[in-house]
Formats: structure tokens, C-alpha cells, sequence
């Protein structure tokens, strides 16, 4: 006996023990004939399917200039098969390190179009190079790394500039 019987016997016994077998099989006749006092449940919807976009499909739409659309393309087609910034945080560090701001994208698909206006102006030679190499800008698990580099790197210049600035100015014209 499954699960789903053996709670139905059960319920069925503490039916026909508070109202009778008569009253329960008059009830079952009735709902196996159509009619029934309990409200139907409401028909589901349909979930409308929806399609991923595809980064490529973002090309195909925004972008008319044949030559720069074949290599937005070959981008986009790097960047859907996740061999280029497979990651949001990938994309997010890709713009930033570019000088443009942070994005707020909920999947890659979404930050594939920031990408996508942050880098269709580039001039050509630019874009033959990011579509040639693109293949090779895969996982960046040092990503947090850098950023920590660079971090402290300017923590570094700004503390060696106020030191600098904090310094006896020395002047060359008195010593000689």
C-alpha cells in the first residue's frame, strides 16, 4: 500500500465512522456524478514560457554595422557558451576595470547588455583584439585578488604622498 492509499483508507475510516457508511457512499455517488457542494478549484494558468535571450539575439537586434556586428557576434557567441566572463562578478570587473560603473543585472544575460554598450564603440583594432582573445578571458578566480592588489596599492601611493607632502621641502639653490 502506497503513502497516498494508505491515507486515503485512513481518512475514509474516519468518515464513515462519524457519519456512516450510507452517508459517505452517498456523498462519493454524488461527487462521481457531477455534482458536489464544494467549490471547484480555480484552473491553473498556463506559465508563459520565457526564453532566455541569448547574447547573441542582443546583437542581432542592436547592432546594423556589418563588420563590427560579425565580431559583436563572435563575442556574444564566446560569451553564451561561457568560454568570456563566464560569471556576473566576471562582467561587473570586466566594466569596472574599464572605468564604467557598477551595473545592476540579475543574471548574465542582463549584464550582457551593459557589456554590450560599454564595448560596441571600441575602435575596431579594440574589438578584433577582445574578439580574438576573448576565448582566453575565461574564469577569473584571482578576481578578488586584484581587486585586493589594487586596493592596496593606492592605499600605498596615497600614504607615500601625504608622507612626501608632510617632508622638509628640500631645497636645491640653498645647498649650493
Amino acid at each position: 500500500m502506497t503513502k497516498k492509499t494508505s491515507l486515503l483508507f485512513n481518512l475514509l475510516t474516519v468518515l464513515v465512522q462519524n457519519f456512516g457508511h450510507a452517508e459517505v457512499e452517498r456523498c462519493l455517488s454524488r461527487m462521481t456524478s457531477g455534482y458536489t457542494n464544494a467549490p471547484r478549484a480555480a484552473p491553473k494558468e498556463k506559465k508563459r514560457s520565457i526564453r532566455a535571450h541569448k547574447a547573441k539575439d542582443f546583437v542581432e537586434k542592436l547592432v546594423s554595422e556589418p563588420g563590427r556586428k560579425d565580431l559583436l557576434l563572435q563575442i556574444a557567441e564566446q560569451f553564451d557558451r561561457k568560454n568570456f566572463l563566464p560569471r556576473i562578478g566576471d562582467v561587473q570587473h570586466f566594466l569596472k576595470m574599464r572605468g564604467h560603473g557598477p551595473i545592476s543585472a540579475r543574471n548574465r544575460n542582463e549584464a550582457f547588455r551593459a557589456l554590450l554598450v560599454a564595448i560596441e564603440n571600441l575602435p575596431a583594432n579594440d574589438l578584433e583584439k577582445l574578439a580574438r582573445e576573448s576565448a582566453h578571458m575565461g574564469p577569473s578566480q584571482l578576481g578578488p585578488l586584484s581587486d585586493a592588489i589594487a586596493a592596496t596599492r593606492s592605499a600605498i601611493r596615497s600614504e607615500d604622498k601625504a608622507f612626501l607632502e608632510d617632508a622638509i621641502p628640500y631645497d636645491v639653490e640653498k645647498k649650493t
